[in-house]
């Protein structure tokens, strides 16, 4: 019975046993014909875009998951660092801050990493200074400096597709070697056949394929952190970057553009925009004239040509300010290296600006054009029911319309932007029952600059611990000022902050505030001076009482320069005290 029972067993085991090995070759022998099938079909079937779609695909897998992982990471970051902390206390504000650095340095981490648009994406996030946080986009500046390199093959797979044809065919020469890269695209240096220079901007093969998928993966991201961190909601920001970065993505509308900014500012005959040559254009290939001349950022070597540098800031100035005032066509990506400088054909040393890179333009409508002039019109004159007004015209509420015309302003007001805030130099002229009436409705006066300058490192931190609800409040009210106004306003808001900063960084040599002015007052009546004789005469008036108003007080203060150095030469004021007012009154802030 023992036997029989074990033999019966065995041979069960054996027969199980022998049903495994019959089934895992069958898996393994479909597994390998379908595996090898597929590369086969994918070697010898594909054309190269196809087969560049399928690696898309599937390195587009990787980047989402990478993604998603430091996502996750940063949310829970915030989460545990923050749980239960007093949002008012020193240390909710030093764990935050730290939360933010390493949340930046996590996403200039996988920007890299992904590459492509998540590198511009990340660039435009650099610059919104009045949005984040001081910690991102600091930190995220790091990614202006980075690009892609695109391979030999990768440019010749480029032109086979947009052309069906080499470089060498299209071309008389073609240098391989990229002149200049971005993040989009690189530059190369081309001569036709007639003998032309031409630049020849390529961008990178698959950029196009990645778009959708790559925004909807830093989008979901965003939101993500968002749901767990509410202070951390930017996702907004992303539909904001994804519109612009579409339109950057398609060269025809750059080329559009470009041709479109040429007829706005042709009367300007210190502006040259580059020719486009059309039948060399595609979606993804633009060939322009090719331009001999210095970044704008170049001082010395501009200086070197012999060129005025506050004349090329005039220019600059002049420039945008049209653009922004009267045409409402406004060039939206003006950094150092899309603005040149060289010496115009047939002068001496007269400078020429050239504008360069057009496929990021805002259009401003007509009515907020109009609105927006008037706006820095009533700016100027210290009016702040026009200002009120103004500003609600543009859909900012009229609670905060003194912080948006500090934003459009892009320098200090009249007074401070907070209500409970008195400037040092309004206080000293109020009267003890003024200052007394003052303090009873919470009101405090700003310490000066040289009272700042001169605090220890507890009257600092006191200070700060005085104005944290105001500053806090100041926050919000901004976020709320970004989310009402036009959203092409924020480009032109980028556009105000490149001229200001290239114009601090040449010394602050010209009043661009007051240049801007009288192109603003002028763009605010462009269309009655189109109309009969009496309409004309009457804006023609308005433009010159304001053209006086603006004299009268670039007089008073070059006035009270001169008495200042006085009282410094008769021994009445300290020379470092002159130094002081003088260097506010020259500052990038006071312009």
């Amino acid at each position: 019975m023992l036997t029989k029972h074990l033999i019966k067993n065995s041979n069960r085991f054996l027969s199980t046993n022998n049903v495994k090995p019959k089934k895992l070759p069958r898996f393994l022998i479909g597994s390998s014909i379908l595996a090898g099938g597929s590369l086969l079909y994918y070697e010898y079937k594909l054309t190269p875009h196809e087969k560049r779609k399928v690696r898309i695909n599937v390195e587009s897998v990787g980047r989402a998951l990478r993604s998603f992982s430091i996502g996750l990471k940063i949310a829970f970051d915030y989460k545990w660092n923050l749980w239960g902390i007093n949002e008012d206390s020193d240390e909710y504000n030093k764990n935050i801050k730290e939360c933010h650095q390493r949340a930046a340095d996590r996403l200039v981490d996988i920007c890299i990493k992904n590459g492509g648009l998540y590198v511009k994406l990340g660039q435009g996030l650099s610059t919104m200074n009045h949005i984040l946080p001081k910690e991102f986009y600091t930190t995220m500046r790091k990614l202006q400096s980075e690009a892609l390199r695109s391979k030999g093959t990768d440019i010749d797979e480029l032109f086979k597709e947009e052309f069906n044809k080499l470089p060498n065919e299209i071309f008389k020469e073609f240098d391989y070697k990229p002149l200049a890269a971005a993040s989009l695209a690189q530059v190369h240096k081309a001569v036709d056949f007639d003998g032309n220079e031409i630049a020849v901007k390529l961008q990178y093969i698959d950029l196009q394929d990645r778009f959708v998928g790559d925004v909807f993966t830093c989008r979901a991201i965003l939101e993500m952190i968002g749901i767990l961190f509410e202070k951390f909601n930017f996702s907004w920001v992303l539909d904001e970057l994804k519109d612009t970065l579409a339109k950057e993505l398609d060269f025809i509308n750059e080329a559009n553009n470009s041709k479109r900014c040429f007829e706005d500012l042709k009367n300007l005959k210190f502006v040259h925009v580059p020719k486009v040559f059309d039948y060399l254009t595609t979606s993804k290939i633009l060939c322009m004239e090719f331009i001999n001349g210095v970044k704008i950022s170049e001082v010395d070597e501009i200086k070197k040509m012999g060129l005025n540098l506050k004349e090329v800031d005039e220019k600059l100035v002049k420039m945008f300010a049209k653009q922004i005032f009267h045409t409402g066509f406004v060039h939206a990506d003006p950094h150092h290296g899309n603005i040149y400088v060289r010496k115009k054909a047939g002068t001496k040393n007269e400078a020429e600006i050239v504008l360069l890179d057009h496929g990021l333009y805002d259009t401003i409508n007509e009515s907020d054009r109009k609105n927006l002039c008037k706006l820095w019109k009533y700016i100027i004159l210290k009016d702040e029911n026009k200002m009120r007004y103004y500003s609600s015209q543009l859909k900012v509420d009229e609670k905060y319309f003194m912080i948006f015309s500090g934003f459009i302003a892009m320098r200090p007001l009249h007074r401070p932007i907070h209500d409970k805030f008195i400037f040092n130099s309004d206080w000293v002229k109020m009267s003890e029952k003024e200052r007394e009436a003052a303090i009873k409705e919470g009101k405090f006066r700003l310490p000066s600059v040289k009272e700042f300058k001169s605090m220890s490192k507890e009257e600092l931190k006191e200070w700060r611990e005085k104005f944290r609800p105001f500053i806090e409040e100041l926050k919000e009210n901004i976020l709320h000022v970004f989310q009402q106004f036009p959203k092409g306003l924020l480009l032109v808001f980028r556009n105000l902050n490149t001229v200001r900063s290239i114009i601090h960084d040449h010394g602050n040599l010209v009043d661009r505030h007051t240049i801007m002015a009288r192109v603003a007052i002028s763009g605010a009546y462009r269309d009655q001076m189109k109309l009969g004789l009496q309409s004309k005469i009457k804006a023609w008036f308005e433009i010159k009482a304001f053209d006086l108003i603006l004299a009268y007080d670039s007089f008073t203060r070059w006035i009270f320069t001169k008495y200042l150095l006085l009282m410094v030469k008769f021994g009445r004021f300290q020379n470092e005290f002159f130094n002081e007012i003088n260097q506010t009154m020259s500052s990038d802030d006071y312009h």
